[in-house]
Order: structure tokens, then C-alpha cells, then sequence
């Protein structure tokens, strides 16, 4: 992947465990780095890019729950295209996609 940015890796663990402290931290991944975590265990985030910087990532998701009923899919599709994109991006481009298939 590309990564000409100063963007860096935060997040903070134990965020749904009243009996631990959270936990923050940051990490800056090398281009090419790989990072696994469950997305739903802790806060996470990738810092904006400055002025005149690139970057490129990959971001997947892993379902456990293969029979996700529609709603459920859509909240889970939208919980990390909202943040990614922001809202009137995801929008638009749902809009777009809704006048083709007619």
C-alpha cells in the first residue's frame, strides 16, 4: 500500500469494561503493515492526513453471523463507510447507484 502521510493508528482498549481503565495508545504502521483487531472490542481511528500527504489502506470486515438479517447488514456496512467517507459521500454515492438500476 502508500503511505506518504504522517496518519497514525489510535485506539483505546477496555473501552466496554467499567473495571478497567481504558487504555490508550498509537501506533504509525509502515507501508504494507498489517494490523487485526476486533473493530467492536476497542475505539479506533486513523488520524487525518495533512496537507499534501497520500495514503492508501485496505480495511476489511469479518461477519460472524452469516444469516445478518438486511437491517443488521446495512447498520454494520454503514458503522464503517460513515467514518471512512462521511456521511454525504456514503450518500451520494448510494444515490448515484439508485438511479442506474432503474
Amino acid at each position: 500500500m502508500i503511505d506518504e502521510s504522517s496518519c497514525r493508528l489510535d485506539y483505546e482498549l477496555h473501552t466496554r469494561n467499567p473495571e478497567v481503565p481504558d487504555q490508550p495508545g498509537s501506533v504509525q504502521i509502515p507501508p504494507g503493515g498489517l494490523v487485526f483487531f476486533d473493530g467492536d472490542k476497542l475505539r479506533h481511528r486513523i488520524t487525518p492526513a495533512g496537507p499534501n500527504e497520500m495514503r492508501v489502506s485496505l480495511t476489511f470486515e469479518y461477519v460472524t453471523d452469516p444469516n445478518m438479517r438486511l437491517w443488521r447488514r446495512f447498520v454494520s456496512n454503514m458503522k464503517d463507510a460513515i467514518p471512512y467517507f462521511g456521511f454525504r459521500q456514503v450518500f451520494r454515492q448510494m444515490a448515484s447507484r439508485g438511479k442506474g438500476a432503474a
